[in-house]
């Protein structure tokens, strides 16, 4: 039904910053489409129970009732997916403008509006709150040697492994080229030191994985 999808949709906006106004507008919508629905069908109930009592005027009546009822609501409901519409809309936009296309990570932009915020909520908390910076060795002279779409390659499956590897509250970030950022919300130093220097022993496997793929590539035991 339009009305659990305008839900979820309005679930989803409240999920985004600066989408309240979307959301409040959703679930306003959301809660007059059901109301919309359930009256339709009490009145097509009711004309099933006219009908089936010997009363085909009083069915037919509300039959005719239930049709109003639906064109009008056929109108609501197109001007309401087109509000659903505009929202997923503006919802796809604002992923794409915060994260990097390659590698899946939030890029720099949303890095630099949301530091600040997770500053402050650490000092509200009194909670400790690190940020790594992280490269990768030797990026440059890999792609001179095996090309960008290698270099492409290793920088996805850096992103992919983040991802799986980082905890829901922290925020992995491609700063620029083969620079991230890492910030660890309620992570100690001595904490923090550990995971990264997890991630750094992962980083090293995986380069040297997308080095040895390269190199069997270039000699052709691989298409």
């Amino acid at each position: 039904e339009i009305a659990d999808e305008l839900e979820r949709t309005a679930e989803r906006a409240r999920s985004r910053s600066g989408h309240a106004a979307a959301y409040r507008a959703l679930r306003r919508a959301a809660e007059l489409t059901s109301s919309d629905e359930r009256r339709t069908r009490r009145l097509a109930s009711a004309a099933r129970a006219a009908w089936n009592a010997g009363r085909p005027d009083e069915a037919a009546a509300l039959l005719r009732a239930t049709e109003a009822e639906t064109a009008t609501d056929a109108d609501t409901y197109a001007e309401l997916r087109h509000v659903q519409r505009l929202a997923t809309d503006a919802e796809k936009l604002r992923e794409e403008a915060i994260h990097d296309p390659l590698t899946g990570l939030c890029n720099r932009r949303y890095l630099e509006e949301n530091l600040t915020r997770e500053l402050h909520r650490a000092q509200r908390g009194n909670s400790p709150l690190c940020v790594a910076m992280l490269d990768l060795d030797n990026f440059k002279p890999f792609n001179d040697t095996f090309g960008h779409d290698a270099g492409d390659a290793l920088l996805r499956q850096l992103g992919q492994m983040l991802r799986e590897k980082l905890r829901k509250s922290d925020i992995a970030c491609r700063y620029g080229g083969d620079e991230f950022v890492l910030v660890l919300p309620d992570s100690s130093l001595v904490d923090a030191l550990r995971r990264v220097e997890q991630i750094r022993v992962l980083v090293k496997e995986l380069q040297s994985l997308c080095l040895d793929v390269e190199l069997i590539k270039s000699d052709g035991h691989v298409n």
